[in-house]
Protein backbone atom coordinates (compact mmCIF):
# COMPACT_ATOMS: atom_id res chain seq x y z
CA UNK A 1 0.00 0.00 0.00
CA UNK A 2 1.09 3.70 -0.88
CA UNK A 3 1.34 6.33 1.85
CA UNK A 4 -1.55 8.14 0.12
CA UNK A 5 -3.82 4.88 -0.10
CA UNK A 6 -3.32 4.69 3.78
CA UNK A 7 -4.05 8.49 4.11
CA UNK A 8 -7.14 8.03 2.50
CA UNK A 9 -8.70 5.51 3.99
CA UNK A 10 -7.99 7.21 7.20
CA UNK A 11 -9.68 10.53 5.85
CA UNK A 12 -12.57 8.00 5.06
CA UNK A 13 -13.25 6.44 8.67
CA UNK A 14 -11.67 2.96 7.07
CA UNK A 15 -9.70 1.98 9.89
CA UNK A 16 -10.59 -1.38 10.03
CA UNK A 17 -8.94 -1.66 6.75
CA UNK A 18 -6.32 0.85 7.71
CA UNK A 19 -5.42 -1.56 10.60
CA UNK A 20 -5.39 -5.17 9.04
CA UNK A 21 -2.92 -3.12 6.21
CA UNK A 22 -0.55 -2.50 9.04
CA UNK A 23 -0.83 -5.05 11.47
CA UNK A 24 -0.36 -7.58 8.41
CA UNK A 25 2.73 -5.82 7.89
CA UNK A 26 4.31 -6.07 11.35
CA UNK A 27 2.78 -9.75 12.05
CA UNK A 28 4.66 -11.06 8.98
CA UNK A 29 8.12 -9.19 9.77
CA UNK A 30 8.07 -5.63 8.40
CA UNK A 31 10.43 -3.66 10.82
CA UNK A 32 8.60 -1.33 13.30
CA UNK A 33 10.84 1.26 11.78
CA UNK A 34 10.18 0.97 8.64
CA UNK A 35 6.95 0.25 8.49
CA UNK A 36 6.27 3.75 10.46
CA UNK A 37 9.18 5.61 8.11
CA UNK A 38 7.48 4.52 5.27
CA UNK A 39 3.97 4.13 5.51
CA UNK A 40 2.29 5.47 8.47
CA UNK A 41 4.79 8.90 8.72
CA UNK A 42 4.23 9.85 5.18
CA UNK A 43 0.48 9.48 4.61
CA UNK A 44 0.15 11.54 7.62
CA UNK A 45 2.15 14.00 6.05
CA UNK A 46 -0.45 13.63 2.90
CA UNK A 47 -3.21 14.19 5.39
CA UNK A 48 -1.29 17.18 6.56
CA UNK A 49 -0.76 18.60 2.68
CA UNK A 50 -4.50 17.97 1.79
CA UNK A 51 -5.03 20.40 5.27
CA UNK A 52 -2.42 22.93 4.46
CA UNK A 53 -3.72 23.23 1.00
CA UNK A 54 -7.32 23.52 1.84
CA UNK A 55 -8.39 20.61 0.54
CA UNK A 56 -9.96 19.67 3.59
CA UNK A 57 -10.90 21.33 6.74
CA UNK A 58 -9.17 20.96 10.02
CA UNK A 59 -11.90 18.69 11.68
CA UNK A 60 -10.82 16.16 8.71
CA UNK A 61 -7.05 16.12 9.70
CA UNK A 62 -7.65 15.81 13.21
CA UNK A 63 -10.08 12.73 12.55
CA UNK A 64 -8.01 10.91 10.37
CA UNK A 65 -5.15 11.93 13.00
CA UNK A 66 -7.01 10.25 15.90
CA UNK A 67 -7.68 7.04 14.04
CA UNK A 68 -3.81 6.59 12.89
CA UNK A 69 -3.27 7.14 17.51
CA UNK A 70 -6.09 4.37 17.32
CA UNK A 71 -4.11 1.82 14.77
CA UNK A 72 -0.94 2.49 16.04
CA UNK A 73 -2.26 1.79 19.76
CA UNK A 74 -2.92 -1.52 18.20
CA UNK A 75 0.10 -1.65 16.56
CA UNK A 76 2.12 -1.25 20.06
CA UNK A 77 0.25 -4.14 21.81
CA UNK A 78 2.12 -6.49 18.71
CA UNK A 79 5.11 -5.57 20.64
CA UNK A 80 6.32 -8.51 23.20
CA UNK A 81 7.33 -6.82 26.87
CA UNK A 82 10.85 -5.92 27.06
CA UNK A 83 13.10 -8.71 28.62
CA UNK A 84 14.38 -8.67 32.07
CA UNK A 85 17.11 -6.22 32.71
CA UNK A 86 16.25 -4.50 29.02
CA UNK A 87 18.13 -0.65 28.60
CA UNK A 88 15.99 1.77 29.64
CA UNK A 89 15.30 5.01 26.98
CA UNK A 90 13.39 7.62 28.31
CA UNK A 91 11.85 10.55 26.05
CA UNK A 92 9.61 13.29 25.09
CA UNK A 93 8.59 16.03 22.66
CA UNK A 94 10.00 19.53 24.28
CA UNK A 95 7.32 22.21 25.43
CA UNK A 96 6.01 24.29 22.71
CA UNK A 97 6.08 20.62 21.12
CA UNK A 98 2.72 19.77 20.00
CA UNK A 99 3.01 16.29 17.75
CA UNK A 100 1.99 13.47 20.04
CA UNK A 101 2.45 10.86 17.12
CA UNK A 102 5.99 11.35 16.71
CA UNK A 103 6.80 10.38 20.11
CA UNK A 104 4.42 7.41 19.88
CA UNK A 105 6.28 6.22 16.80
CA UNK A 106 9.92 6.81 18.61
CA UNK A 107 8.97 4.56 21.57
CA UNK A 108 7.38 1.72 19.33
CA UNK A 109 10.27 1.48 17.29
CA UNK A 110 12.58 1.17 20.11
CA UNK A 111 10.19 -1.41 22.45
CA UNK A 112 10.70 -3.20 19.10
CA UNK A 113 13.95 -3.57 19.82
CA UNK A 114 13.52 -4.94 23.17
CA UNK A 115 14.39 -1.42 25.10
CA UNK A 116 12.00 -0.88 28.21
CA UNK A 117 10.76 2.77 27.69
CA UNK A 118 8.63 5.68 29.15
CA UNK A 119 7.66 8.57 27.06
CA UNK A 120 6.08 11.75 28.62
CA UNK A 121 4.82 12.42 25.12
CA UNK A 122 4.39 16.30 23.92
CA UNK A 123 4.80 19.38 25.85
CA UNK A 124 7.60 18.26 28.00
CA UNK A 125 9.18 21.13 29.86
CA UNK A 126 13.12 20.04 29.74
CA UNK A 127 13.47 20.64 32.94
CA UNK A 128 11.32 18.22 33.86
CA UNK A 129 12.34 15.36 31.58
CA UNK A 130 16.21 16.72 33.32
CA UNK A 131 14.93 15.20 36.75
CA UNK A 132 13.28 12.09 35.38
CA UNK A 133 16.91 11.64 33.82
CA UNK A 134 18.20 11.75 37.28
CA UNK A 135 15.92 9.69 38.80
CA UNK A 136 16.00 6.76 36.15
CA UNK A 137 19.17 7.21 35.17
CA UNK A 138 18.23 5.64 31.48
CA UNK A 139 20.71 4.11 29.03
CA UNK A 140 18.92 6.67 25.97
CA UNK A 141 17.38 9.82 26.01
CA UNK A 142 15.47 10.67 23.38
CA UNK A 143 13.57 14.12 22.10
CA UNK A 144 11.22 14.33 19.12
CA UNK A 145 11.18 17.51 17.60
CA UNK A 146 8.56 18.27 14.91
CA UNK A 147 7.81 21.83 15.47
CA UNK A 148 9.22 23.85 13.50
CA UNK A 149 9.26 27.05 15.89
CA UNK A 150 11.04 25.80 19.29
CA UNK A 151 10.37 27.71 22.62
CA UNK A 152 12.30 30.90 23.43
CA UNK A 153 15.06 29.00 26.14
CA UNK A 154 14.96 26.18 24.43
CA UNK A 155 18.82 25.55 23.88
CA UNK A 156 19.57 26.46 27.48
CA UNK A 157 16.63 23.91 28.73
CA UNK A 158 18.73 21.64 26.71
CA UNK A 159 21.64 22.35 28.15
CA UNK A 160 20.38 21.12 31.53
CA UNK A 161 19.05 18.07 29.68
CA UNK A 162 22.76 17.07 28.41
CA UNK A 163 24.04 17.67 31.59
CA UNK A 164 22.09 15.14 33.57
CA UNK A 165 22.11 12.46 30.55
CA UNK A 166 26.06 13.03 30.86
CA UNK A 167 25.76 12.71 34.79
CA UNK A 168 23.65 9.74 34.67
CA UNK A 169 25.78 8.37 32.10
CA UNK A 170 23.37 8.27 29.41
CA UNK A 171 23.51 9.01 25.03
CA UNK A 172 21.41 11.66 23.79
CA UNK A 173 19.59 11.60 20.59
CA UNK A 174 17.33 14.64 18.85
CA UNK A 175 15.49 13.95 15.65
CA UNK A 176 12.11 14.97 13.86
CA UNK A 177 11.50 17.39 11.32
CA UNK A 178 11.80 20.14 13.29
CA UNK A 179 15.43 19.76 13.90
CA UNK A 180 17.06 22.44 11.27
CA UNK A 181 20.41 22.82 10.32
CA UNK A 182 20.06 25.92 12.33
CA UNK A 183 19.18 24.32 15.46
CA UNK A 184 21.48 21.61 14.92
CA UNK A 185 24.17 23.42 14.52
CA UNK A 186 23.21 25.15 18.04
CA UNK A 187 23.09 21.60 19.86
CA UNK A 188 25.57 18.92 20.84
CA UNK A 189 23.76 15.41 21.23
CA UNK A 190 25.32 11.57 20.85
CA UNK A 191 23.11 11.35 17.83
CA UNK A 192 20.85 13.51 15.44
CA UNK A 193 18.52 11.86 13.17
CA UNK A 194 15.80 12.87 10.58
CA UNK A 195 13.91 9.35 10.34
CA UNK A 196 13.00 6.38 12.41
CA UNK A 197 15.51 4.46 11.10
CA UNK A 198 18.49 6.52 12.63
CA UNK A 199 17.05 6.00 15.88
CA UNK A 200 17.23 2.31 15.34
CA UNK A 201 20.56 2.17 13.90
CA UNK A 202 21.79 4.26 17.37
CA UNK A 203 19.80 2.36 19.59
CA UNK A 204 21.49 -0.85 18.38
CA UNK A 205 24.62 0.36 18.48
CA UNK A 206 24.42 1.42 22.29
CA UNK A 207 23.07 -2.04 23.09
CA UNK A 208 26.08 -3.63 21.20
CA UNK A 209 28.20 -1.48 24.05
Amino acid sequence: MAPAALASLLLRGETDAARTVLLDQFRRGRPMDELLDRLVAPALVVVGDLWASGAIDVHAEHIATLHAWGILRDLRDLVAAPPRGAPLALGAAPEGDPYLLPCVMAEMTLADLGWATVSSGPHTPLPALAQAVRTHRPRLVWLSMAARDGPPGFVERYAELREAARAAGASVMLGGQGLTPELQDGLVASAFGTRLAHLRAFAETLARR
